[in-house]
């Protein structure tokens, strides 16, 4: 009988390397739902320069996760992990459809 070989692991991504997949997310979602970077902080109640920081370069805060996932009509275990949840398959992760997973390539949360 032939052997059959374990399903591969999804290679774990660095700090940065989740960082920036997040900050891709964020940014997609935005300017696909139509909104600037100060309409999404004045609908957040944070500076502009802050907010601009989530979308380049520092990690969005636990607290912003949800307020941002409803302004922008989108999962927030997607945002955070580039894949659906189980209880959400077939939902979409906001409304433009488009696919955010080619922004990492095959790299995923492990």
């Amino acid at each position: 009988m032939p052997r059959k070989h374990a399903a591969r692991p999804a290679k774990k991504l660095k700090r940065s390397e989740w960082i920036e997949a997040i900050s891709s997310r964020l940014k997609r979602a935005r300017e696909d739902a139509g909104k600037t970077q100060k309409d999404m902080a004045l609908a957040l109640g944070i500076e502009i320069s802050a907010y601009s920081k989530y979308e380049n370069r520092s990690a969005l805060p636990a607290y912003l996760v949800a307020p941002v996932c409803e302004i922008l009509g989108m999962d927030s275990w997607f945002l955070l992990t580039g894949r659906f949840h189980e209880t959400n398959r077939g939902k979409l992760p906001h409304p433009n459809e488009r696919p955010f997973t080619e922004e990492i390539g095959a790299r995923t949360l492990g």
